[in-house]
C-alpha cells in the first residue's frame, strides 16, 4: 500500500484506503462536497467514538500499517 502523492495532506483527519492507495484528506470538506460522505459520517464508528489518525498516519508509515491497533 502506498500514499497517494496528490491527495495526502499531513494535517488531514481521515485516511481512506482504496486498493493499494491511501488518501489522507479532510473529513469536513468531504462532508460538505458529498451528501454520501456527509450521511456516512453521521453514523457512529464501529467503536462508537472518533478515532485519531496517529498510528500509521505519516506518509512513510502507510505501507507498514497492518490494520490492527
Amino acid at each position: 500500500m502506498q500514499a497517494d502523492e496528490e491527495l495526502w495532506y499531513g494535517d488531514g483527519n481521515l485516511i481512506i484506503l482504496s486498493g493499494d492507495l491511501a488518501f489522507r484528506v479532510y473529513r469536513g470538506l468531504l462532508s460538505k462536497g458529498s451528501p454520501v460522505f456527509g450521511d456516512m459520517f453521521e453514523f457512529p464508528t464501529a467503536q462508537g467514538r472518533e478515532r485519531n489518525c496517529r498510528r500509521g498516519s505519516r506518509r512513510e508509515d502507510v505501507g507498514q500499517h497492518d490494520g490492527h491497533e
